[in-house]
C-alpha cells in the first residue's frame, strides 16, 4: 500500500488546542512517531532518486540529529521540525537550502515582520544578541509562502512544561510568544475569581509536561489549576512567586505547591496541582452533620488537618533561611512572614491525596500567597494596614482600630476558620451559614457586615472619643452553644476553649504564636490517637463564660 503523504500524516495527528481560539498543534510524541529517520530517508529518495546512498545517509543525518553547536553544551538539536513544516507546505526540496544556511529547529520561531516597505513580509531569525538576522533563502520565496511558513511553525512549537517535582523542585519560568499555541486539551472557561487573579482548570497534553508527582494517580494525566494574574504586574507576580518558591523545597503537605510559571499575551500565569474545591466547598458538599459519619476516624482526620494547617502557617511565620537559589539575596534574608488572607476559600481541598483509606476525606492546603509578605526581623512585621488589601469577614480588629497588621493578624483569621470548622463538624453547613447571618445581624454600622467584632465609641482620659472594637455577642454565644452540644467531646471542648482563649483574642499581643498552636494541636492529636474516649465522649463540664473586658480592643 502506498504510504500517506507526509504533510497529510502530520495534519492527521494535529490536536485542537482547548484555548479559546481553538488552533491546532502537533504534539511532540506525534512528531517523533511520524518524522522518523526512516521516513526522512524515504522522502529524500523520492526527491532525488539518482542520489548515491552515502549522500542520502549524510543528508538524513543532518536532518535527523545534529551534534551540539557549542562546545559548552551537550544538548543536541535537529531539523525535524523544519522538515515537518516544509512537508506541510509541500516544499520538502527546500530542506537543502536550510542546511546550507545553517538553520536548525533551535532557531525557531522565525520572526515575521514588514519588509523594506509596507505590504512586504520577511522572516528573520533571532540572533544570540537578540537582534534580527536576515535569512537569505527566503528572498526567493513569495509573500504567501512566508506567511504560510509562519503559520505552520507555530503548529509545531506548542511548549513543553517541565513541572517542579519532589526529585527536581526547581520552578521554571517560560516567556511565551503571543502566537504560541497552548498544548491544553481541556481548558475550563468557568473562572473562579481570586483576590488578585482568576483560577481555572486545565489539562495539558501528556506529551507536553513531565507528570506531576503530586497527582492523585501517576498513571492518569492529571488536571492542573492555572492562576492568571489580572494585570501584567511584575511586582505582584514576583511577590507571589517568591513566596511560593520559599516553600517548594520544603514540600510541606499543607502548603500548595507551585509547579511552573509562564508569561503569555501580557499576563502572568502560575500552575498548581488542581484541587477539588476549597474548605467552604467541602462544607457545602457535606452539609448534613451525619455525613460523613462523625466517628473516630473522621475526628482523627479533623484534628490532623487542623494541625497541618497550623504547621503550614508556622512555616510561613518562622521560615528558616531559604536553601533555594531561585530567590534574590534580599528576599533570602527576609525570613519572617505572614499570610495576610487566611480564609476557608484560601484553604484548598484535595479529595484523594495519595491515600486509599476510604475514611480519609483528603488533604487541606493553604493557598493564595498574593498578600503574603516576608520581613527581615519580627520587629518589621508590623505594617501599615492602609497599604494592604484584606478579606472582610475574617479580618482582625486591629486592622480597623490601630491600622496595623502583624503576624498575630493571621492568628485571629486562623481562629475564625477553626471556629467555623468546629461548627461544621458538630452541626453541619446550615449552622455555619446561620452563624454568619447572626454576626451580620448584630453589626452596629448602617452597612451590615459579617465580621467577628463590632465597633464601639470609647472616651479617653482627656474626654476625646475614639473608635474601639468589641467582640460580638453572637461569637461568644456560638462558643457556648457548641460547648453545650451532646456531641462536643472532651477533645472538641479543649480545642474550642483554646480557640476562644488563645486565638480569638481582641488584643493582638494576647494571641498565641504559631509555636504554641502547633504544640497544643500536636498534644491534642496525640491524645486523640491514644485515647478514644477523650476523642469521642463528653465527660467534662463546659467552661464558664469569659469576662467581657477581655473582649475589648482599645484604640
Amino acid at each position: 500500500a502506498q504510504e500517506v503523504d507526509l504533510g497529510e500524516a502530520i495534519r492527521a495527528a494535529f490536536q485542537r488546542s482547548a484555548v479559546r481560539e481553538g488552533k491546532y498543534f502537533l504534539p511532540i510524541d506525534a512528531l517523533e512517531k511520524i518524522v522518523t529517520k526512516k521516513r526522512i530517508r524515504q522522502e529524500l529518495v523520492s526527491l532525488s532518486p539518482e542520489s548515491l546512498p552515502e549522500q542520502l545517509d549524510s543528508l538524513t543525518a543532518q536532518i535527523w540529529e545534529v551534534p551540539s553547536l557549542s562546545k559548552t553544551s551537550s544538548k543536541k538539536t535537529t531539523r525535524r521540525k523544519l522538515f515537518a513544516i516544509l512537508a506541510l507546505m509541500q516544499k520538502l526540496d527546500q530542506i537543502v537550502e536550510f542546511i546550507k544556511e545553517g538553520l536548525y529547529d533551535s532557531d525557531l520561531p522565525f520572526i515575521l515582520s514588514t519588509g523594506s516597505r509596507k505590504g512586504l513580509r520577511q522572516l528573520d531569525r533571532k540572533g544570540e544578541d537578540g537582534e534580527s538576522e536576515s535569512i537569505q533563502l527566503f528572498a526567493k520565496w513569495k509573500i504567501i509562502e512566508l506567511e504560510c511558513f509562519n503559520n505552520c511553525q507555530w503548529e509545531l512549537l506548542a511548549p513543553y512544561f517541565h513541572l517542579s517535582t519532589k526529585r527536581d523542585p526547581k520552578i521554571l519560568h517560560y516567556n511565551l510568544e503571543n502566537e504560541t499555541i497552548m498544548p491544553f486539551i481541556e481548558d475550563d472557561e468557568i473562572k473562579h475569581a481570586g483576590g488578585y487573579g482568576d483560577v481555572w482548570k486545565v489539562k495539558i497534553h501528556p506529551a507536553h509536561h513531565n507528570h506531576c508527582e503530586d497527582s492523585a494517580s501517576p498513571t492518569e494525566n492529571p488536571c492542573y489549576a492555572v492562576k492568571k494574574l489580572r494585570h501584567h504586574n511584575d511586582d505582584a507576580f514576583n511577590i507571589e512567586v517568591s513566596n511560593l518558591k520559599r516553600f517548594s523545597a520544603k514540600d510541606h503537605l499543607h502548603l500548595i505547591k507551585l509547579l511552573v510559571t509562564y508569561s503569555w499575551r501580557e499576563h502572568y500565569y502560575l500552575l498548581f496541582p488542581c484541587a477539588d474545591g476549597n474548605l467552604k466547598d467541602f462544607w457545602n458538599e457535606f452539609p448534613c452533620p451525619s455525613t460523613p459519619k462523625r466517628d473516630y476516624q473522621l475526628t482523627l482526620w479533623f484534628v490532623k488537618q487542623c494541625l497541618g494547617i497550623a504547621e503550614g502557617l508556622k512555616m510561613i511565620h518562622t521560615l528558616d533561611m531559604p536553601d533555594t537559589e531561585d530567590l534574590d539575596p534580599t528576599a533570602a534574608r527576609q525570613t519572617h512572614g505572614r499570610h495576610g488572607d487566611l480564609k476557608p476559600e484560601n484553604i484548598l481541598w484535595f479529595r484523594e491525596y495519595q491515600d486509599k483509606d476510604p475514611s480519609c476525606q483528603g488533604v487541606l492546603k493553604i493557598s493564595d500567597f498574593g498578600l503574603t509578605r516576608f520581613h527581615g526581623t519580627i520587629s518589621y512585621s508590623r505594617i501599615n494596614a492602609e497599604t494592604v488589601a484584606v478579606t472582610g469577614t475574617y479580618r482582625a480588629p486591629e486592622y480597623d482600630i490601630k491600622k496595623m497588621i502583624s503576624q498575630s493578624y493571621d492568628i485571629w483569621t486562623l481562629g475564625c476558620v477553626f471556629l467555623e470548622f468546629v461548627t461544621w463538624y458538630l452541626l453541619g453547613w446550615e449552622e455555619v451559614d446561620k452563624f454568619s447571618k447572626s454576626r451580620m445581624e448584630e453589626h452596629v454600622s448602617e452597612i451590615k457586615e459579617d465580621v467577628f467584632f463590632n465597633f464601639v465609641n470609647m472616651v479617653d482620659d482627656r474626654g476625646q472619643t475614639h473608635t474601639g472594637a468589641l467582640a460580638k455577642t453572637s461569637v461568644a454565644n456560638e462558643f457556648q452553644s457548641l460547648y453545650q452540644r451532646a456531641n462536643c467531646s472532651d477533645f472538641m471542648m479543649d480545642f474550642l476553649e483554646f480557640i476562644q482563649k488563645r486565638l480569638l483574642r481582641m488584643g493582638p499581643t494576647n494571641r498565641a504564636e504559631c509555636n504554641e498552636i502547633v504544640e497544643t494541636l500536636t498534644t491534642l492529636e496525640k491524645r486523640c490517637s491514644t485515647d478514644r474516649q477523650y476523642c469521642m465522649r463528653k465527660l467534662k463540664k463546659p467552661p464558664d463564660r469569659s469576662d467581657t473586658e477581655v473582649s475589648l480592643l482599645r484604640p
